[in-house]
């Protein structure tokens, strides 16, 4: 799932898709009168989305659709965190801390077999691979190289 982004005129949409978000640009696009650009796009759930916009509830002019400029700054700062913060575990692991790999991955913005150089990945007792939400964060913030001294048990 990801959380779009998408500038059409002075208006910005937030949203969630669980389509890439160019196919999600190109079905707005058809539906829409002005042409519509996407600013970004950053993984996270429905939740992470209703979040954000109830962060800039005070910008919103309709729905999901806010004043750009109003909030500019605010997803500027968004689409530069990747998203990470915006992690959204299962309501499962949620308690526990951790996320999917699939999950890390897409925050990392590398492919699920690379995540266990940038993070310890952990299997679960149900033989789920998981990473914790705390070390994915940090791994994510300090851009790290690849740490090569642990793997996945």
């Amino acid at each position: 799932m990801y959380l779009i982004f998408v500038r059409g005129g002075n208006l910005v949409l937030v949203s969630h898709t669980r389509i890439e978000p160019a196919a999600r640009l190109a079905a707005l696009q058809k539906c829409s009168p002005v042409e519509l650009e996407l600013l970004g796009a950053i993984p996270g759930s429905k939740r992470a989305a209703g979040r954000v916009r109830d962060e800039l509830q005070g910008a919103s002019v309709r729905d999901d659709w806010f004043e750009y400029e109003s909030v500019k700054s605010r997803i500027d700062e968004l689409l530069a965190l990747d998203g990470v913060f915006l992690l959204a575990p299962s309501q499962s692991s949620e308690k526990r801390g951790h996320v999917p790999v699939s999950q890390a991955a897409a925050a990392l913005g590398v492919p699920v077999v690379d995540v266990q150089k940038y993070v310890q990945v952990r299997t679960t007792a149900g033989g789920h691979r998981r990473v914790f939400v705390d070390e994915l964060q940090a791994a994510a913030a300090a851009r790290v190289e690849p740490d090569l001294s642990f793997r996945s048990s």
